[in-house]
């Protein structure tokens, strides 16, 4: 995560939040190329990883994610296509 200007915010596609986890809504707001670094504090799902968003979403969009673990950090999220 990373602090941005206010310019940078006016150019992304921002939803609001609902009752979606930050990181699914970080999921979904990404390109093809754009690579996510998710921490383990950020994503609180028990037993669960990035990797159950980026399922349902491929199933639903055209979208194809690569998501790979860090050893006790984390996860790495990169939409390929």
């Amino acid at each position: 995560m990373k602090f941005i200007t206010p310019e940078e915010a006016d150019a992304l596609n921002q939803l609001p939040l609902g009752n979606k986890n930050k990181v699914r809504i970080a999921i979904e707001a990404m390109q093809p190329g754009d690579i996510l670094h998710v921490e383990k504090a950020d994503f609180t799902w028990r037993n669960r990883t990035p990797n159950t968003f980026c399922k349902k979403l491929e199933k639903h969009s055209k979208g194809k994610f690569e998501v790979t673990q860090i050893k006790g950090a984390g996860w790495v999220v990169k939409r390929v296509e």
